[in-house]
């Protein structure tokens, strides 16, 4: 089938050749009354008197069937209602809609429209195969888990980073995707560099106060990412990634195994024991260091070590939102709601992902 762009092509071309034909100079005046009264009128004459009504016809054709194709030119391309974008989209908000404070909490943390068209194609193998999808090379996205206190923490880090003005740390972005049945997080991919950046002084400071203050406690190889630019990215953020009691923010919204049932605990013993575990890290993964930094590092350290055997300082538990939660969302209520979500599709007691074969 031509397109129709090529058939208003073929139209023009046709209407300018028909145009040019006649302004073409010829000794016969084909309008004159003697042409069709005697023997002036020739053979050419009728070829072309045949050629120009023929030429008149289709530019007449040809101008009514552009201006009555050219009235649905803005809809032409507009998803139709079928379309899986739009069908995500509608199974999207019903099933958020089952609960108000989660349907804010999706409304803030879905991705932006070009991402969730590019995702949804793909919903099935994220669905059922994830690391398929991880694996793709021209993805700037993973899939994490279903685990959706990493969308909550990794923005209160994001957000705790731009209140401090740090550049040299970060948290991917990441996004929540329903997959089939369950809520899926989907992270913007960091561009890792093997060679691991020579850590300089502000680099470090800004390391040990978010280590501090989170009490992020992850340290594993692939949990700490470097790009070419030697930006240090924070990659797991969910709640057992952190610390008991996960922060002095209260980082962490729904207890893990690592959390104590006290409701006040020492808390410069935890922070004093994971620098040293982010120190050891450091060193593992062949992280270098300037010797500024170094004694930064290792004067924090001492400190903490200080504060923990004179039991300076204390901390209480605290729940639901933070000054870093920037957005209209009951966490409380919300925890309640997410919490067997996150249970339902995590190790032995998850359901089976049967939604694609039904």
């Amino acid at each position: 089938m031509i397109k129709k762009s090529k058939l208003r092509y073929i139209w023009i071309v046709l209407a300018m050749h028909q145009i040019h034909a006649s302004l073409e100079p010829t000794n016969t005046n084909m309008f004159s009354i003697d042409n069709f009264a005697g023997d002036k009128f020739s053979y050419q004459d009728y070829q072309k008197y045949l050629l120009g009504g023929a030429g008149l016809a289709i530019i007449g054709a040809g101008a009514y069937w552009w201006y009555k194709n050219s009235i649905n030119l803005g809809t032409e391309y507009k998803p139709q209602i079928d379309d899986p974008v739009i069908q995500h989209q509608k199974r999207t908000f019903e099933e958020s809609s089952k609960n108000s404070e989660f349907q804010k909490f999706v409304q803030h943390f879905s991705p932006p429209a070009n991402l969730s068209a590019y995702l949804v194609p793909y919903e099935r193998i994220l669905y059922e195969q994830a690391t398929v999808f991880n694996r793709l090379q021209d993805s700037k996205f993973v899939a994490k888990s279903t685990d959706l206190t990493r969308l909550i923490i990794a923005q209160r880090m994001n957000n705790y980073i731009k209140k401090k003005n740090y550049t040299s740390i970060g948290v991917p972005q990441k996004y929540i995707f329903l997959t089939g049945d369950v809520w899926t997080v989907i992270a913007e991919k960091i561009d890792e560099t093997k060679n691991k950046p020579t850590i300089g002084l502000q680099q470090m400071m800004e390391l040990t106060d978010i280590i501090e203050t989170t009490g992020y406690s992850d340290f594993d190889d692939k949990n700490l990412m470097s790009d070419k630019n030697g930006k240090i990215f924070f990659i797991d953020t969910e709640d057992k990634s952190f610390i008991s009691p996960i922060g002095k923010y209260n980082f962490g919204i729904i207890p893990g195994s690592k959390l104590r049932d006290e409701d006040t605990i020492a808390l410069c013993k935890e922070k004093y024991i994971n620098l040293n575990y982010f120190n050891q890290y450091l060193g593992r993964y062949g992280y270098l260091q300037k010797e500024d930094a170094r004694n930064f590092l290792m004067q924090k350290i001492n400190q903490l070590k200080i504060k923990y055997e004179n039991s300076e300082e204390t901390y209480t538990k605290i729940t639901g939102a933070t000054d870093l939660d920037d957005y209209n969302v009951n966490i409380n209520a919300l925890s309640e709601y997410i919490k067997p979500l996150i249970q339902s599709t995590r190790g032995l007691r998850a359901k089976p992902r049967n939604y694609f074969k039904k």
